[in-house]
């Protein structure tokens, strides 16, 4: 096991059923479309994602943490990408932001509470709550749903075994 870093303006993508052990640091928005500079919705830059799961289901059971406000984490529609897995991998947002983008699934599964105070920003797909025990899947401030763009992409939240009590959606930006 060793330490990833992704820095801002890179991204780290999985395709076809990839697992990864190491510990990941995620900073940014990932990969700007060849303008130069990222564009902001509001104060939420859009890039292709720090980490990207392209297809397939795909893991990372090592710790995650969210080292700039604002990472981006992009699923492709009809991908999994699950944090956590079968064992103890914790996503610590600190007091930073991510935003889950894409039509996939990010689940958040595992043994261990994650952690931190941030927000996560659901602009497109599924969060899938799965942790066990009395682990707490999301423990960040407050949880936004939709983007600012008026997208109508239906997202949604599974919760197995969190109780959606444990979410307090804090507001709804646009129409998705």
């Amino acid at each position: 096991m060793g330490l990833t870093t992704v820095s801002n303006g890179g991204a780290l993508a999985l395709s076809g059923g990839i697992s990864i052990a190491d510990a990941i640091t995620l900073s940014g928005a990932g990969i700007f479309n060849g303008e130069g500079s990222p564009t902001a919705i509001g104060t939420i830059p859009r890039g292709s994602g720090a980490l990207r799961s392209l297809d397939g289901t795909n893991s990372v059971t090592g710790n995650v943490t969210i080292g700039l406000t604002n990472t981006s984490i992009d699923v492709s529609s009809g991908s999994t990408l699950n944090f956590g897995g079968a064992g103890a991998g914790v996503l610590a947002f600190g007091t930073n932001s991510a935003i889950k983008t894409g039509a996939g699934t990010l689940e958040l599964s595992g043994t261990a509470s994650n952690t931190g105070a941030g927000r996560l920003y659901v602009n497109e797909g599924v969060v899938e709550l799965n942790k066990s025990g009395a682990a707490i899947a999301l423990p960040v401030a407050e949880v936004i749903v939709g983007d600012t763009l008026g997208v109508t992409t239906p997202m949604s939240f599974a919760t197995k075994p969190e109780p959606l009590a444990r979410i307090r959606l804090a507001r709804q930006h646009g129409s998705g």
